[in-house]
């Protein structure tokens, strides 16, 4: 018994110190795209979605931060759902969505609750080919999305080789993430 006990300890010290690798190596690859070098092709359309409930003292600081974004604002389309508020976020949604043309405010019917359903509704009517969901109490760096269309644009650089090397679980999101992409593209 208390071999076994010494095998779990050892595993689940494997699994953190791994864990930890791991997340160091996605940091470390995340600061290695500088802002120096994030003069690239920015002719990818963005959706960001922001599932939002009883966030009034949060939203406009998101909202402001993915405003002042160094991206090209003809790219972008934000997409707030309320997700049935009791606060003042929807009328900060709607504020916002008059003086900005890439702000749309959506508002969750009665019969669908919860962030899951706020994010597919926004899904179903976003017309960008990368789509961001983020929370209304971030507040994101001005080249955020400069640096999530540089690792999207190497993505797609990958050889037919590597992307087929991915489990069925990403195969099938990354279908539904093509037909998306094909329903958009249709618009």
């Amino acid at each position: 018994m208390e071999v076994l006990f010494w095998i779990l300890v050892s595993i689940g010290a494997f699994l953190c110190i791994s864990y930890f690798i791991l997340i160091g190596s996605y940091c470390y690859g995340w600061n290695r795209l500088n802002d120096s070098n994030l003069v690239l092709n920015t002719s990818v359309a963005v959706s960001i979605i922001i599932a939002a409930r009883n966030e009034e003292t949060n939203l406009k600081k998101c909202l402001d931060a993915i405003l002042a974004q160094n991206y090209p604002k003809e790219k972008l389309e934000i997409l707030v759902v309320d997700d049935h508020s009791t606060d003042a976020t929807i009328e900060i949604i709607s504020a916002y969505a008059t003086k900005n043309a890439i702000i749309k405010c959506l508002k969750l019917p009665d019969n669908t609750i919860g962030k899951k359903q706020a994010i597919a509704s926004a899904i179903d009517i976003s017309c960008g080919e990368l789509i961001v969901t983020t929370d209304a109490d971030c507040v994101m760096g001005a080249n955020l999305f400069l640096k999530k269309c540089k690792v999207w644009n190497l993505w797609h650089s990958l050889p037919v080789e590597v992307l087929l090397c991915i489990s069925k679980k990403q195969l099938c999101a990354m279908e539904q993430i093509w037909h998306l992409q094909k329903t958009c593209s249709r618009m």
